[in-house]
């Protein structure tokens, strides 16, 4: 499991819930066109770029990360889910004097994007096999090689303008991440201790508990 992509390690595209219909030629286009924008965002690191091809769904699940970054308690913190606590002790230990310098969600999502905290293995050696559209929402599914994946990138329409939805990757991101920690034998407060120990270069101490904000 890599550490090093850390923020919510949307590195992996979730099985869409229900089917969807085959899209016509010009939805395809518009779809692919807006992810084909947005891996080329992500791969030169341009956050400004990047935050045109997301969703409000992504930017409002990055809200709420700043918020908590800034002002959650230990309490508060360790009621989030493992990934969510990850990236709050990491953004407050690797980057707090410049988190408290970001005012909404937007800006923390650019500024993940130019510090290269978002998987860039989630697009890097895909390549788009077929895209169906259900009102609003479309599914895009890839292929990895010649291997057609059976999990599916998340589009939905707004301003007539298709975005990705990275906050819906975020449950199988953590399970994934959470299976890692059961088999690493160590509590969960432990493996991200070591994961940001691995990060930093030296162990981190109990004051990331702390919100940088009171």
């Amino acid at each position: 499991y890599s550490t090093q992509k850390s923020i919510t390690q949307v590195s992996e595209p979730v099985t869409a819930q229900k089917d969807a219909v085959p899209s016509t030629d010009s939805q395809t286009a518009a779809v692919e066109k807006s992810f084909d924008e947005y891996k080329s965002a992500l791969l030169a690191k341009d956050g400004a770029r990047s935050t045109q091809y997301v969703n409000n769904s992504t930017i409002t699940y990055y809200s709420d990360l700043l918020k908590s970054i800034k002002f959650d308690s230990k309490e508060q913190v360790q009621e989030k889910i493992l990934a969510d606590k990850l990236t709050i002790l990491m953004i407050r230990s690797r980057y707090g004097d410049e988190a408290l310098k970001l005012d909404d969600g937007k800006a923390l999502f650019a500024f993940a994007v130019n510090k290269g905290l978002i998987s860039e293995k989630s697009v890097v050696s895909i390549k788009t096999d077929s895209i169906a559209i259900d009102n609003n929402t479309a599914f895009l599914t890839y292929k990895v090689g010649d291997t057609v994946s059976p999990v599916k990138f998340k589009f939905t329409k707004e301003d007539n303008m298709w975005k990705l939805d990275l906050a819906y990757l975020i449950p199988v991101a953590n399970l994934a991440f959470s299976q890692s920690a059961k088999q690493s034998g160590y509590t969960d407060d432990a493996f991200l201790f070591k994961i940001l120990e691995s990060m930093g270069g030296r162990a981190p101490t109990e004051e990331i508990w702390e919100p940088l904000s009171n």
